[in-house]
């Protein structure tokens, strides 16, 4: 009408030409964007990808190497070892991505059941669950030690030669007439591809694991759809329809600086020049960013011939030049062009940070933060891209990377490749360890799945820190997590020797039996009570000339002291026995049950031994047995420990605890009283262990501080010598804590633990403290005792923890952090009452 009609091929001519709306229309709508992505499927059988220009790819997700306590021979080892990534052929190209992400809420490691704990005790379970609430709570950014996720993807793109690309391209359109000979030309070029792959497997020195078609999916709908795949879950891969078209649901904007999805903004952050400054392990710095990005390296490899041509080019101009920086700059090619002689290899490398963030505010504050690693740890510039950071934020995406985008981005750099292995990131924080009981967060806010219980044969622990460090509080963790592993009718028995009743509320909450040493009250505790039988007058014939040997220094021990003390406690016992009185059953003699357990106190042993000399057996040791009457005397009648060693009679508890405690606080100021109670709390223990109905439990016994055992008797450490290898044999194990390393070496008990232990922890510690402990021990390597001086204590929010088993062969650092639950099953002070009833349940 009126000569203004266009047909359609104008209409689409003129719409084409007119690039503004030909690139809104991809960049707007998304079933256009996922046309210029260039997966199209996954060749199972083969494991790898076939892209839609007809090039072949593989991804590979790398195992990153816990960088913390390696020393730096073993980090140069690492960093060398990755040298044999840069030697694929010319027509390959490869891509390491860097993903450190903020764990979802909604993921399931967040969930109990995925625990595997089916028959746990209730008050750890809730422990458990509550500490997996604090965690969830700090997800996605809402607290800065938000956990963090952190995985390394490695992929190889390898392109056919033009001729073979073309029958590939055949192939994939469906031709018919040719599709014999394009099915072997694509065969040849796998089988060739294969080959790459398995050579290039073989000489990593850094596990890789394969990436299947469904896992590339998730990672890229995790990248194009960041809020919606946090919300609900996606449709599983279809292996039968193309790749591109199963990932991106949201619709993503672009623009010359990056690509926004769902109202998240990127950010591009380009290497304008080498680094001076490059050391392997320094790639680590970018583990301290508290925020995600994404780090990417993509290589391409020359030809030998284009690079002699550009150096020679560059010679011949630099040789015509006059300045001191062209000399400079002929120095260093001389040095170029000398490792180029000694086969080393050139590459163009194109490194990009991908940041993201919500709003500017955001995007400056992690682009400050990007910029500044850059700055001081690899003394190099960056380009924060305007122009071409859509572009460039693509090309870190798996597979996405082509030599061709080189040209038109003009961002690599030519790097040789033992300077670019010293660039790769390959180093992560503690990730813990398989069939976890505890969980807390690397000092970089991984998450740590950790058990103390690792060992398959003894799990003896020495824990160190300073008072205040949160030691004790980090002990009782260990303790009640042993409760998570059942069934309830072998759950593990529990046994503390403890100072200040730190373990009251733990008692508390397991139905424990507490028994608390203060001289002014009704003792709780005797040493006699239990089975009276071989065993137990063995052990209380040794309590009794210990307490002589360490109240009379003068006493020598001889054979007739044994044969006194042991008959006279049997003879009490049976004393005991017959005042409670004995009847028949079945034709034997046997005490009469009346409720009570025989209760013995030193005493009644005095008034036996005083009997003997009735006897033609004991009449010639009469003088004897008047002087070891008279050394005995503190520990009876009125003397200043016989309120210790009294009987009381209890009734019969109705059923077994599975947790005891011991307080020896009180015992503090008197050293020969310590190291007696000490003895008779490790024999009641080991009694009770060893038990037919316990010995199926295991469990733990754990010692508070070890000072209170005693400090210079050798007694103390011979009997917890003895004690931690019973304990192994019996499946239970030792937990020794101190609050300076002078108790592991100058004490018996904490030599003996120390000795024993194939655990130990450390706490925050003083420089003096720290310095002790490597003059006297070899355990650890400098750099392990550099992490132990860093560690940190921020009251009522977390306590830093530096683990070593005594190989070496598991390491790493983490924060304990308690939930409201946790403070209210530790609470081990005053101070610790009142920040608890001022915090809010979480």
């Amino acid at each position: 009408m009126f000569g203004l009609e266009k047909t359609t091929d104008e209409i689409i001519e003129s719409t084409l030409a007119s690039r503004t709306k030909f690139v809104r229309a991809i960049f707007e709508r998304p079933d256009s964007f996922a046309k210029i992505l260039p997966y199209e499927e996954y060749l199972k059988e083969a494991g790898m990808f076939v892209l839609k220009d007809g090039s072949l790819g593989a991804i590979f997700e790398i195992d990153l190497v816990e960088h913390e306590p390696l020393e730096a021979g073993r980090i140069v080892s690492v960093v060398e070892g990755l040298k044999t990534w840069f030697q694929l052929s010319e027509r390959c190209t490869l891509q390491i991505l860097f993903d450190q992400s903020h764990i979802p809420a909604r993921d399931p490691v967040w969930n109990f059941e995925s625990s595997g704990f089916k028959h746990a005790h209730p008050v750890s379970e809730a422990i458990y669950k509550a500490r997996l609430e604090t965690f969830k709570g700090f997800c996605e950014g809402k607290h800065r030690l938000s956990p963090m996720r952190r995985k390394a993807l490695l992929s190889i793109r390898y392109f056919p030669d033009r001729e073979s690309m073309k029958s590939i391209l055949r192939l994939m359109e469906r031709g018919e007439g040719l599709l014999f000979d394009t099915m072997n030309t694509m065969t040849m070029e796998a089988s060739e591809f294969s080959q790459i792959l398995a050579q290039f497997i073989d000489s990593s020195k850094v596990p890789l694991k394969r990436v299947n078609g469904a896992e590339l999916v998730d990672f890229l709908r995790r990248f194009f759809n960041p809020k919606e795949y946090l919300e609900r879950d996606f449709a599983p891969f279809n292996p039968h329809i193309s790749i591109s078209e199963q990932i991106v649901y949201a619709g993503p904007t672009g623009s010359l600086e990056g690509l926004e999805r769902e109202g998240i903004k990127t950010r591009t952050i380009t290497l304008k020049t080498s680094p001076r400054r490059v050391i392997p392990g320094g790639m680590a710095g970018f583990l301290t960013l508290n925020f995600p990005f994404r780090l990417s390296l993509n290589f391409s490899f020359p030809r030998t011939a284009k690079i002699k041509s550009y150096f020679d080019t560059k010679e011949f101009f630099l040789q015509n030049s006059p300045s001191a920086r062209a000399r400079r700059q002929q120095q260093e090619l001389k040095e170029i062009q000398e490792r180029l002689a000694h086969d080393e290899r050139c590459l163009f490398m194109t490194f990009s940070v991908i940041i993201e963030g919500e709003t500017e505010e955001i995007l400056n504050q992690r682009t400050r933060a990007i910029t500044s690693v850059f700055h001081n740890d690899l003394e190099c510039e960056v380009i924060r891209e305007e122009m071409i950071g859509f572009g460039l934020c693509l090309n870190s995406l798996p597979l996405f990377y082509t030599p061709a985008s080189d040209h038109s981005s003009q961002r690599f750099i030519r790097i040789m490749n033992k300077d670019a292995a010293k660039l790769l990131p390959v180093f992560d924080s503690y990730r813990g360890m398989e069939n976890p009981l505890q969980l807390y967060l690397s000092r970089e806010n991984n998450l740590v799945r950790f058990s103390w219980m690792n060992n398959p044969i003894s799990n003896h622990t020495a824990i160190l820190g300073d008072t205040g460090s949160g030691k004790s509080k980090f002990a009782l963790d260990c303790v009640q997590a042993i409760k998570l592993r059942g069934p309830k009718a072998v759950e593990p028995m529990v046994f503390v020797i403890d100072k200040r009743a730190s373990c009251e509320a733990l008692c508390r909450e397991f139905d424990g039996d507490l028994s608390v040493f203060t001289p002014n009250r009704e003792m709780p505790f005797s040493p006699f009570r239990g089975v009276f039988d071989d065993s137990k007058v063995q052990f209380l014939t040794k309590l009794i000339l210990t307490a002589v040997k360490l109240t009379s220094t003068s006493f020598e021990m001889e054979s007739h002291h044994l044969a006194i003390v042991s008959r006279a406690l049997k003879e009490a016992y049976l004393r005991r026995a017959r005042e409670r009185g004995v009847g028949f059953d079945d034709g034997n003699l046997v005490a009469i049950d009346s409720g009570e357990e025989i209760s013995v106190s030193m005493d009644d042993v005095i008034a036996a031994m005083s009997g003997l000399t009735s006897g033609d057996e004991f009449e010639s040791l009469k003088d004897q047995i008047a002087d070891l009457i008279t050394r005995l005397m503190p520990f009876y009648g009125d003397g200043v420990y016989a309120p210790f060693f009294r009987g009381q009679a209890k009734k019969k508890k109705v059923s077994m605890k599975l947790l005891y405690a011991y307080d020896l606080e009180a015992l503090d100021s008197d050293e020969t009283l310590k190291v007696l109670m000490s003895m008779c709390v490790i024999n009641e223990i080991m009694g009770m262990m060893g038990t037919p109905e316990n010995l199926k439990r295991g469990g733990v016994a754990y010692i508070e501080e070890l000072g209170c055992l005693g400090r210079d008797n050798p007694i103390v450490g011979d009997f917890v010598v003895e004690a931690a290898e019973t304990m192994r044999k019996m499946g239970f194990f030792l937990i020794g804590v101190a609050p300076n390393p002078i108790i592991f070496f100058e004490t018996e008990a904490g030599k003996a633990v120390w000795r024993g232990a194939d655990n130990f922890f450390f706490l925050k510690m003083s420089p003096d403290n720290v310095r002790y402990l490597a003059e006297n021990s070899s355990l650890m390597g400098p750099a392990p005792l550099e992490i132990v001086g860093s560690l940190e204590t921020i009251p009522n929010e977390y306590a830093e923890v530096y683990y070593t088993n005594k190989t070496g062969t598991e390491q790493g650092a983490f924060r304990y952090i308690q939930s409201h639950l946790d403070r209210a099953s530790s609470v081990n002070s005053e101070r610790d009452r009142q920040a608890l009833e001022a915090a809010p349940a979480s």
